[in-house]
């Protein structure tokens, strides 16, 4: 058998082997004197200034380095029981030494007197994730900046076989100079070692609470818990119920629908059905950050919201149950009192979760429209016209006209297949005539640009008149009319908020869907020709006044195979 090397300074097995020394030198009775400390006392080179934290096993203070002029933590045992507690710290400067990572923790230094012995550290300046969550839940944009970066620290950690196991909002730090840290790694294991027992109950995965075999999926686990507890405010689990009858309930993102649907599957209850590892989380929410519109600031209570979650005895049986309906009915269309189609199309209940969004869309072709883009083709009524306006919060093109198109290349969705277009539509809060908001892809224009008919294509637009219920209509042209419309009623006014239309679909599986705001309300299947090379953004439908209906940030998508 090859000999081991002899670890070298700065290699793996040096903090180790001096941790060991320390602790093995301190004495049994060494607890007492960690309460005592005070401002003011010296621990070797370091003047204890104040102290910023207590944890399970240690009790941590702002120092500063004498000989070289600079603030640091330093780490004591705060409590003894047995040797567990030095095992801990041990374990804990181990991992981290292993790991060199911008979001963990750097360990500096480690000492020792005759009295105990501690741990030195990086000195964060800012608060930890759950004095964040204090002030509130987190906006959008903001808690996916914030899971990025622990996913990155964890996917680093999981590439080089260490499992922090004790993700919780303590242990997530978020630095005043925007760089947020992963701490603790005292409950980490290296593959092969012995893992220490413990863990945060909110925050463990079913197996981890077990006692069952564990791997990197308890970190996705909690993963799962930490973004659900920054968009909402609050856990997933009623702390009352029994861990054994947990079920989490399914995350709603309207301007996000994906990151509800990662999120439920981090949050899976048998280990199997999540994300692999952070690794596989990182690169799923990067995907997601491409596609949110930039101008997102997802505060508004309610904005994210839960849904109960069923068990899937109860889905088996809403399912049956559907079937006799459908049976007794015919189909779907007649349900819902729409016209009998060869091809026939089916209305989604409004707030059902869009299944295709768990694929991989890839990252966004933009279009911000603050100006007017290169290549667009602009088309209006007879009163009014468009342009670039501030529209509730943002530069945005506004189409001042009684109707009007501004007509786009489609970008990545041209060649896509499957292919997914949305775009964020503003309606005024202003009555007395119909207006509404239109969305057609891959069409052609007969005749002149600016006169022409838009055909060979698939339309998706929201409407609101006076008296009546919103309601939208989903519809392929042909030759200068409408063939097979589809209509249904939305369950309030859109108008005075920001919100995204989307069309998506495939060309070979012959599918299509009309989404708004990330939840489907019509699917379609058939096949269309879908010749042309744009994507139409509309508004209009109006009498005599002009509709004042803006459009921002046009994304156009190609999904991979699985979307299918």
């Amino acid at each position: 058998m090859k000999a081991r090397p002899t670890p070298t300074p700065g290699e793996p097995g040096t903090l180790t082997s001096l941790l060991n020394e320390v602790f093995r030198a301190a004495g049994p009775e060494q607890s007492a004197w960690v309460e005592e400390l005070s401002p003011g006392t010296a621990l070797g080179r370091y003047d204890l200034i104040r102290e910023v934290g207590r944890g399970g096993a240690g009790v941590v203070w702002e120092a500063r380095d004498r000989e070289l002029g600079r603030r640091v933590a330093v780490k004591v045992i705060r409590k003894r029981g047995g040797a567990a507690p030095e095992k801990r710290l041990i374990a804990e400067a181990e991992v981290a030494a292993r790991l060199s990572h911008p979001g963990i923790v750097t360990i500096l230094d480690v000492g020792r007197n005759e009295k105990g012995a501690w741990l030195v550290q990086e000195f964060l300046v800012g608060k930890t994730l759950a004095a964040r969550l204090d002030e509130g839940a987190l906006p959008l944009r903001e808690a996916l900046g914030v899971e990025i970066k622990v996913a990155s620290a964890l996917a680093y950690a999981h590439r080089h076989g260490v499992i922090h196991r004790d993700l919780t909002l303590s242990n997530v730090f978020l630095c005043e100079d925007g760089q947020v840290k992963v701490l603790d790694l005292g409950m980490a294991q290296a593959f092969g070692r012995r893992k220490p027992g413990g863990g945060t109950p909110d925050f463990m995965a079913p197996e981890q609470a077990g006692g069952e075999p564990e791997d990197e999926r308890v970190d996705v686990f909690a993963l799962g818990v930490l973004l659900h507890r920054m968009l909402t405010g609050h856990s997933p689990f009623k702390t009352e119920t029994p861990r054994e009858k947990r079920l989490p309930p399914r995350l709603v993102v309207p301007e996000l629908p994906g990151l509800g649907e990662l999120t439920d599957r981090m949050l899976a209850e048998v280990a199997r059905d999540r994300p692999r590892d952070a690794s596989e989380v990182l690169t799923e929410l990067e995907t997601l950050e491409g596609t949110l519109p930039r101008t997102s600031t997802t505060t508004n209570p309610g904005a994210v919201r839960t849904r109960k979650r069923w068990p899937k005895w109860t889905a088996l049986l809403a399912g049956v149950t559907a079937g006799a309906l459908l049976a007794t009915a015919g189909s779907v269309a007649v349900l819902h009192n729409l016209p009998a189609s060869p091809q026939a199309q089916a209305l989604v209940p409004f707030g059902a979760t869009a299944t295709s969004n768990a694929c991989n869309w890839g990252r966004a072709t933009w279009v911000d429209l603050d100006t007017l883009p290169a290549g667009a083709i602009l088309r209006n009524g007879q009163i009014g016209g468009q342009g670039v306006a501030d529209v509730a919060g943002r530069r945005a093109w506004k189409i001042t006209s009684d109707w009007g198109q501004i007509l786009l290349p489609l970008g990545s969705a041209m060649n896509g297949d499957p292919f997914a277009v949305e775009a964020e539509f503003y309606i005024p809060e202003e009555g007395g005539w119909e207006r509404g908001a239109e969305m057609a892809v891959f069409t052609e224009v007969l005749g002149e640009p600016k006169a022409g008919m838009i055909s060979h294509g698939i339309v998706f637009l929201v409407k609101e008149a006076p008296g009546k219920a919103p309601w939208f209509m989903w519809s392929e042209p042909e030759e200068k009319r409408w063939r097979n419309p589809y209509t249904g009623t939305l369950p309030g006014s859109l108008a005075g908020r920001w919100h995204t239309l989307r069309i998506e679909g495939s060309r070979s599986k012959k599918w299509f869907r009309g989404l708004l705001d990330g939840r489907p309300l019509v699917v379609s299947s058939g096949d269309y020709d879908l010749a042309g090379s744009r994507v139409s953004l509309g508004a209009g439908y109006g009498d005599t006044k002009p509709e004042n209906v803006a459009w921002s940030n046009l994304r156009t998508f190609a999904g991979t195979p699985e979307c299918q």
